[in-house]
């Protein structure tokens, strides 16, 4: 994240999920940049907003929240909410 670069091959996170036996399965990747108002902050007030795969990523949390533009793609884990959600609602943490 400290780069403010965004690269398809590279995601800032991996998300699992638990398994049954305690174990962990990988399931999405999330693409993470720092936005104006993060702290420290990240891309200049009126940027454009970064792009993975063609599409615009979004704040999740907008301000006072930690305003980092995301970008999630459940690639081993079906979501009936769309490959790009940002939530899967198969997906549950214990």
């Amino acid at each position: 994240m400290a780069d403010l670069v965004v690269d398809p091959l590279e995601p800032e996170a991996l998300v699992y999920e638990s398994t049954p036996n305690g174990g962990l399965k990988l399931v999405a990747v999330e693409w993470i940049v720092r936005g104006p108002d993060s702290n420290p902050p990240g891309l200049p007030t009126g940027a454009p907003p970064p792009t993975i795969l063609g599409m615009d990523m979004h704040i999740l949390v907008p301000p006072p929240g930690p305003a980092f533009y995301l970008e999630h793609a459940w690639i081993w884990k079906h979501n009936p909410a769309g490959m790009f959600a940002d939530w899967n609602p198969k997906v549950s943490c214990p």
